[in-house]
């Protein structure tokens, strides 16, 4: 199957569940959706933002997503995180220092502001049997709030990041999302990682490498040992695929990876639908 046809086969997938689905506007699901007014995270500004959309997006991990429900516990996390203000919430935690600290000594002080920071997570969302899943998500925000609180606004974050990526190669992102890593060691994987980072600015032009799309391209031949790999697969599929396009028709990888995402899941999740009843229908 040449890269034009597997395009062709997902666009006609895609819009057959569109018509099934009734959703009215696949366009939106292009653009990125973290500042999608149908979306929380588009209610915040500058690094309280970023401080939102590095807690939605952490929260992704393995029961973790289940657990936090970000979207229906807003208002309760928007409360216990200081309502994502990352100064006033590493305030609550004697945290705001935190760089000025040895390494060793840093360690200690925000694994016990981890241990606090779960059982007010655990109380704040009715989640008394999470107390394992918690502490690693409540690590992911207090690292996330000490990166973001270092800089002076959210264009600062952007470039921080833009430096580490790779333009003289770039297909390769390993080193922007290895450093996004050093930054949050916790919670993040390579998936995640990339999930962050394609939504928070479009310079970040990746997919993310989950379940979805590696079955996807397993599929179709394509194998890969690491998760970098399927990153760079996509980035040349996209670009064979643009060779046969018109400039208004020209793909970017965001795109194609919604695109396939949406028809592996059947999650069009601006749009509220009943999957269950239909996906009978549609396989």
């Amino acid at each position: 199957m040449s890269p034009l046809e597997f395009y062709e086969i997902t666009e006609e997938k895609l819009n057959q569940l569109a018509t099934i689905y009734e959703i009215e506007n696949l366009e939106e699901y292009y653009e990125l959706t973290d500042y999608n007014i149908k979306m929380p995270t588009s209610n915040y500004k500058d690094l309280s933002q970023v401080f939102a959309q590095l807690a939605f997006h952490g929260q992704n991990g393995a029961q973790i997503g289940n657990t936090v429900n970000f979207n229906a516990n807003i208002v309760a996390l928007d409360n216990e995180l200081c309502k994502f203000n990352p100064g006033e919430f590493l305030k609550a935690y004697n945290l705001t220092e935190i760089n000025k600290g040895n390494k060793e000594d840093n360690q200690i002080r925000i694994e016990d502001a981890s241990e606090t920071l779960s059982q007010r997570l655990c109380e704040a969302l009715h989640r008394e049997d999470a107390k394992q899943l918690l502490p690693r998500y409540a690590k992911t925000l207090l690292y996330s709030a000490i990166y973001v609180h270092s800089f002076n606004n959210k264009q600062d974050i952007i470039e921080d990041l833009k430096k580490n990526y790779l333009k003289e190669n770039y297909k390769d992102a390993k080193k922007l999302i290895d450093y996004f890593r050093e930054q949050i060691p916790a919670g993040f994987g390579v998936a995640l990682a990339c999930d962050f980072l394609k939504e928070f600015d479009k310079s970040f032009d990746l997919p993310k490498p989950d379940t979805h799309l590696k079955n996807t391209l397993n599929a179709i031949g394509i194998n890969c040992e690491e998760e970098y790999e399927y990153i760079n697969e996509m980035k040349n599929l996209t670009e064979n695929i643009n060779k046969s396009l018109k400039d208004e028709e020209k793909l970017t990888v965001y795109k194609f990876d919604r695109m396939i995402y949406l028809v592996c899941s059947q999650n069009f999740f601006l749009d509220k639908k009943d999957r269950n009843s239909i996906k009978k229908i549609y396989w």
